[in-house]
This record gives structure tokens, sequence and C-alpha cells, in this order.
């Protein structure tokens, strides 16, 4: 099988270009494939082994075409021969590796495939050469059938048989020494004699493949292939550089004999040498080892002038990884962690040791993990990897009993998951925990790690282990499955899974019609008095549930404070400012809340969170609802699923709604719009008079 010269043979070279380039159009839409020896009318038979030597071998099929066809025009064979037990063609859902101006070549690493020709007595053969001696080989045919116009219809496949190679001892090309080698060169030497039996004074030339392979032969990108210059001596040396330093490399000698416009291909002895110098990576110890976590260890040294990945955040030559697997065969791969239940955490360095946090692991299993070095050469793209040797250690028990986690404050639109530490270590004083969840049905904290996750990290413990965190914005009937963790003194310790679910939907509570925004509330349709959603309803003063009077003093004045200059209050004071007695409450109550006292059931006025949620996540077109004489009676919002909430303007041609935080001076906070704005703001003194909109969890 001739890959390092060209063929001398022109006339057969135009040939199979013409051959090749028809065969490329013909395969790349084809996609049948039939069972072996059948294929309605055509049938192929592989046939036997006529002749072998070490390196070569002439094998026969048989080929039975419809009436019409003929072979190498509208339909062409091809033989392949593998030292794997089936060999086969690329898919043809893409395009096929074929390549024009040869009889024989690779379509994979492994396969050789060499176009069938019928010979004058009608028997189809095909010639390999550049076959290794004592080898098993395995063979079939493939028939490629167009339909007519063009293009492929089936693939017909032969049954797969084998044979083997004679034992060749006399090859004249010998694989030599390795002359010279540093970090990154090499010179390698060979020895070749004449060969006879191919005619007087023959052509030939000497190769010497290198490769990081074990077989240099092989079809690798990244191997190099140099011709080999005759020294004094008669030997054949051959340079090569960009090598690695500290790699194992395998080179052969090549010989090519071209006479006659024949061309035979003879390979010397594969052997191996390795560069001096390069990296090297030791895996260490596996520490503080819990249920879930582990600390794994290592120590890693570089060539003279190269550096390591260092914590301070100077990058290195090199990249560092350590690898986890429940499987002792781990290998590195550059996709990202995880893949094929490998755990890739980076590494970093200080001086030459490195460690590194694992977690999410399974109670009680046991786990292997390696260490590994990765240096890609900036110009070849070439990347070798350092393997620091495969350590196990097994994680402990389950301490779930200790930490535990439930669902609790459920509504439609909301959930709080509430965990809670039982264990009897002792919690630090700002001792904090992380709880995590997902909407994807999972059983283990690793199936809610790696799905659509969300965690709270960093939420306070109370000096009785309990934390919790509420989510809001949810769906009705929406499930959750989730966990919580907390580590104390250097160890984590996880609950068990558990599983919540929002409640479902209903748009009537205690009589008062409600809209699903998608927000974390639910907002009534109406105004407080209102019985139509473009009615203002009635109005109230702030912290005050009868509706408002003119004639009646604010209900929370104390009295004016001449120094001051101002009214002082008498409840819901943050500051002496204020009023004379510090109450801090940031909230109405529900005794002084107009909407929870005139609503009822679990009704409240919305806080200016909510207010400023609503103005935020909606659609802010601010479509005005005119009257028939043209002015504003209500601003709409829309959400992204086509539900509208009105707000009917209370006073003049502007809204000004009541909020149930509590003013931080003077100003009462409220959501107000005019004809061309809206927003949450605090212009108005507590005695001015609002319009109230109910809310409900």
């Amino acid at each position: 099988m001739p890959i390092f010269a060209e063929n001398k043979n022109h006339t057969m070279k135009k040939l199979v270009l013409l051959l090749g380039a028809m065969i490329l159009a013909l395969m790349n839409s084809c996609d049948g494939k039939v069972d072996p020896d059948q294929a309605g009318d055509a049938k192929v038979t592989t046939g036997e082994m006529l002749s072998c030597t070490g390196t070569t071998a002439y094998l026969s099929c048989s080929i039975e075409l419809p009436e019409g066809r003929e072979l190498n025009r509208d339909c062409f064979a091809y033989m392949l021969v593998s030292d794997k037990d089936n060999p086969q063609l690329p898919s043809t859902s893409g395009s096929i590796a074929f390549f024009p101006g040869k009889t024989d070549y690779l379509v994979h690493d492994d396969v050789a495939c060499s176009l069938v020709l019928r010979d004058a007595d009608g028997i189809c053969t095909a010639n390999f050469t550049g076959l290794l001696p004592s080898t098993k080989y395995y063979y079939t045919v493939v028939l490629v059938m167009a339909d007519g116009s063009g293009n492929p219809s089936q693939l017909v496949y032969g049954k797969v048989k084998n044979f083997s190679t004679l034992d060749d001892t006399t090859t004249p090309v010998i694989t030599g020494k390795v002359v010279e080698k540093s970090a990154s060169t090499a010179v390698i030497s060979c020895y070749a004699n004449t060969p006879g039996g191919f005619g007087l004074e023959p052509d030939y030339k000497v190769f010497i493949v290198l490769s990081e392979s074990v077989n240099p032969f092989a079809d690798d990108p990244q191997k190099q292939c140099q011709e080999a210059r005759k020294q004094a001596n008669g030997t054949y040396t051959a340079e090569f550089k960009n090598l690695m330093a500290g790699t194992e490399y395998y080179y052969a000698a090549v010989m090519e004999v071209y006479d006659d416009g024949d061309v035979e291909t003879l390979y010397g002895e594969v052997k191996s040498f390795l560069t001096p110098g390069g990296a090297m990576i030791v895996t260490g110890k596996a520490d503080y080892v819990t249920d879930r976590t582990a600390t794994l260890r290592c120590t890693a040294t570089v060539p003279e002038g190269m550096r390591l990945p260092l914590v301070t955040g100077a990058p290195g030559d090199y990249l560092a990884y350590m690898l986890v697997s429940d499987k002792s065969d781990i290998v590195y791969t550059d996709a990202e962690s995880a893949l094929n239940g490998i755990i890739r955490k980076t590494l970093l360095f200080a001086g030459n040791d490195a460690y590194v946090e694992v977690t999410g692991l399974r109670p009680n299993t046991q786990y292997y993990y390696c260490a590994v070095l990765v240096y890609v050469d900036k110009e070849t793209k070439n990347t070798k990897v350092y393997y620091g040797g495969v350590q196990s250690f097994k994680t402990e028990a389950n301490t779930s009993k200790d930490l535990v986690v439930e669902a609790t404050d459920v509504t439609c639109r909301s959930i709080t998951f509430s965990a809670q530490y039982l264990g009897s270590e002792e919690l630090d004083v700002l001792q904090t925990g992380s709880i995590y969840y997902t909407t994807r049905p999972a059983t283990t904290v690793e199936e809610i790690r790696s799905g659509d996750h969300a965690g709270y990290g960093n939420v306070d413990v109370d000096s009785e282990g309990r934390f919790s965190a509420q989510i809001g914005g949810l769906s009705p009937c929406e499930k959750f499955y989730f966990y919580a963790e907390i580590n104390i003194k250097g160890k984590t310790i996880y609950s068990d899974v558990a599983v919540g679910q929002t409640t479902e939907f209903t748009s009537n509570t205690n009589g008062h019609e409600y809209l699903d925004l998608g927000l974390s509330v639910y907002w009534a349709v109406c105004n407080v008095g209102a019985s139509s959603r473009e009615e203002p309803g009635t109005l109230f003063k702030w912290g005050e549930t009868e509706p408002y009077d003119p004639n009646k003093e604010y209900k929370w004045y104390d009295h004016w404070d001449s120094e001051k200059q101002h009214e002082v209050y008498s409840k819901y004071v943050l500051s002496e400012e204020m009023g004379d007695v510090v109450d801090n409450l940031a909230f109405l109550e529900s005794c002084d809340d107009a909407a929870s006292v005139n609503m009822g059931g679990d009704w409240r006025m919305p806080t200016e969170a909510e207010y400023r949620e609503l103005t935020q996540l909606l659609r802010m077109s601010m479509k005005r609802i005119y009257n028939d004489n043209g002015a504003v009676v209500a601003m709409q919002f829309s959400s992204y699923d086509g539900q509208d909430i009105y707000f009917p303007t209370t006073h003049f041609s502007g809204g000004y709604y009541m909020i149930s935080d509590t003013p931080k001076n003077l100003d009462v906070p409220s959501f107000f719009f005019t004809r061309n704005n809206w927003g949450v703001s605090g212009w108005y003194q507590r005695d001015y008079y609002f319009a109230v909109r109910g809310v409900i969890e």
C-alpha cells in the first residue's frame, strides 16, 4: 500500500482520478445498506485469498449485476481489509473519504480499501501491499450501486472472511537507532539494501516515520514523515524537530520501490524512545473525606523555564486537573467536567503542591482519582497528557439524619425550603447553610446539582440550626426537588432529597377576583370599594381603614412639635424625628391595613417591592384608557401571557395608590401614574388620601 510517494504509472493514475471523482459524487448521498450477499437483482460474494506474502495479498470476489449494468461504469466494487473483524466504509450520511489518484488507500485508521477490477477471464480481484507479516486480516467486498440518475441507491456487502500473512523476515529495510536526541529533537538511522527482483537498477526512496501512536503507520495528522538521506557508511538518517519533552515516540523505516510504474512499500520494525526532561505529576492522598466530599492532593514538576498554574492567578504553560470517578479506568478528555461520569476539577498550585475539594459525591462509595498535567504546544497544537497515577478512597456512610429539609409556607406562587441541623456538633457564631433545588425529577444530590438548579448559598443559620430560602413567581402545581447542605468544622453534611409542590391556582378569594400575572403575588382585579376595574373605589389615609373624611383628623397624629416644626406620630415610628416612641414597625399591621380590613381573608396592601416588581416585569406599554369625553380613566399594564390589569385614575388625570411600607421619613411612599409617567415615589404626607389595591399570596 504506497502511502509515502506518488505512483509513477500516469495512465493508471488518470483512470483512477476519473473513477474517484465519479465515486465521490455518487457516494455523498448514498445511505442504503443491504445484508451481505444479497441486494435484489445484484449479488456480491466475497471470494478466496488467491495468494499472499508477508506484506501483500491477492483477493477475489464474484459480482452479478442486473442486465444492462457494467462494473466500474454505473456501479463500483471495493475490497476492504482490516486487522479488525468487521471492515466497513465510513458512514454514508456524509462525505466518504475517497482519495482519487490511488487504487488503494485507507478509509479508516485501520481499514485499507482497493478498487476491484475484472480481468480478461472475468474474475474480479483486488491487490493489497504494505501488510504486516504474521498478521490475521479480515476482508469483505462492497458494491456501490447507482440508481440510473447518477445518485447511489445501495451499498451491498459480501460476507466477511479472513486470511493470515506469512512470516516475512527477509525485509531489505531495517529500522536503526536514535543517533542523537534532546527534549525537542531526534536524529534516527536506518539501513536499506537495494532490493532485487524489480528489474535492473530500480528506483527507490527511504523514509522514517515518527508518531506518539504505537502504530506509526496509522493515519495520524500529527505524525511526522521525513525522507532519509544516505550517509557515507551506507546508513540513512532523518532529523525530527518540534518534539515534546518527556514523551515516548514510536518510529520505523519505510522503503518504496518503483519499477516500470509499479510501487511496492517495504516496512522495517517499529521501535521507540523517550525524549529527556518533561513534566511529572504525582497523585497524592485524600483528606477530610465525608459522605459527600473529599479533599484530594498532588505534586508536580515541570522542565526548567516552564510554569505551573498558580493560585495567585498567574497562568501556566500547563493545565492541571484532578479526575474523579467511581470507575478505575480514568481517562482525560478536553470536554467539560462530569463527562461520562468523570468529575474534572481544575488544579492550581502553590509551589509544586496543589489540592482541590470535590463535592457532590455519593455516600459509602469507592472513588478513584488521578491528577493530570496537560501541555498544548502553541505552534503545532499537539497535546501531551501526563498522568499522576490512580489512587482511591471511600466516602463515609450517609449522615442525612443530622440535617432535615421540608417545604413550608407553600402557595400557588411561592414556596419556602426550610432546613434544620439536628446534629451534636456546635455551630459557628456566623454559621451559614445552602439549599439547592430543581424542577427536573431527581432522587440524588448529584442529579439536583447537574439539573436546572438554583442555589441559595450563605443562608444564615439561627441558634437552633434552622435556615430557609423562599422563591416566588412560580406556577401553580409546580413540583420541586431540593436538598440542603451545611459545612461544620470542615465537614459538609447533606440532607436527603425532598419534594415540594405549589398549590392549585384559584381566581377568587373571599369574594374578590384576582389575576395571575406571573409575579410573586396575585393582584386584585378591582380597587377596594370598586365594583368594576375602571372605578377608583374608596380612598384612605395611610394606616387608616375607614374611608377618607376631610372633616376628621388623621388617626395617628400625636401632636405638633413646635421645635421640629412638623407633626409627630404615635405609631409606625422608625426614628425619634418622626415620634416620641420608636416602635420600628416596618409595615402596616393587618388591623391598620385598608385591604386586610375591607377585603378580609388573607388580602393585604402591596409592598413597595411588589409595586416595583409590577412595573419592572410587565410590558410597560403604558396604555391609557379614555372615556367618551377623552379623559384618561385608567392605565393598563399587560403580562406576557396576555393578562391585563387596570389602575383607574384617582386624582384628576393621575392615580395614587397606597403602599404598606412604613415611611422612612415624613413622606409616604406610593405608586403613582400621570399622563406621561409612572413609578414609586414618596411625595405626600401620611394624611394624604390614596386608593388601595389588594394582593394575596
